[in-house]
C-alpha cells in the first residue's frame, strides 16, 4: 500500500470530516497534514476517519483508507475492528453503489471466518481488550439480515445457527434464537 496516494483534495477532505465534530469530544488523531503522515497511522487511527469520511459521501477516500487500514492490520483484532469498518461503509452507501452489497457480504464472512481464533485472543488471561469491555461480532447479524432481504433464507438460517453455537448476542430482543424461529417459521410459508 506503499504506493497509495493521498492527494491534497483528500487531506482537505479529512480536515473538512474532522472540523464537523470538532465541538464533541471524540477521540480522533490529529488531522494529518501530508500524505506521507496520513500513511503513517496504525490501522486503528486510519479506521477512526472512515465514519466521518462516509458519513459526508467521500466513497472513494474512504475505500483508500480502509484499504490501508487492512494492510496495516497486525493482528487479528485491528482486522476484526478494519473489517467491522468496512462491513458499516458498504452496507450504508449501498444505495449509492450497488455493488457495494457484494463487498458488505464478503467483508461479513470475511470476519465471520476468523471468529474462533478472535475468541481465543480474547480469552487469553493476558489479553486486554483496547476498546471498553463489550466485545460484539456484528457481522453475524449483518449478513444474516442481507440474506434475509434478498429472500436467502436458508442462507440467513445458517448464519444464525452458526452465531447461535457461538454463542453471539446480536444485541436485539429475541437475539439470534428469535431472529432463526422468525426465519423458519417466513420459510415455512414459502413451502
Amino acid at each position: 500500500m506503499d504506493s497509495v496516494v493521498f492527494t491534497k483534495e483528500d487531506l482537505l477532505a479529512i480536515e473538512l470530516s474532522v472540523a464537523t465534530v470538532a465541538h464533541m469530544s471524540l477521540d480522533l488523531p490529529i488531522t494529518p497534514q501530508t500524505s506521507d503522515e496520513l500513511k503513517s497511522l496504525d490501522s486503528v487511527a486510519l479506521n477512526s476517519y472512515t465514519g466521518l469520511l462516509s458519513y459526508h459521501q467521500y466513497y472513494a477516500l474512504t475505500e483508500k483508507i480502509l484499504s490501508l487500514s487492512e494492510s496495516k492490520a497486525t493482528d487479528v483484532i485491528d482486522l476484526h475492528f478494519c473489517y467491522n469498518h468496512w462491513i458499516e461503509f458498504t452496507y450504508r452507501a449501498r444505495g449509492a453503489f450497488p455493488h457495494y452489497i457484494d463487498l458488505c457480504i464478503a467483508y461479513c464472512k470475511k470476519d465471520m471466518s476468523m471468529y474462533e481464533k478472535f475468541k481465543k485472543t480474547t480469552e487469553h488471561p493476558n489479553f486486554q481488550y483496547p476498546y471498553g469491555s463489550n466485545i460484539s461480532f456484528p457481522s453475524f447479524q449483518r449478513l444474516a439480515i442481507i440474506h434475509e432481504k434478498q429472500g436467502e433464507l436458508m442462507e440467513a438460517i445458517e448464519v444464525c445457527e452458526l452465531a447461535i453455537k457461538y454463542n453471539i448476542d446480536d444485541t436485539t430482543k429475541g437475539g439470534f434464537t428469535g431472529r432463526l424461529e422468525k426465519l423458519k417459521k417466513k420459510m415455512a410459508q414459502f413451502h
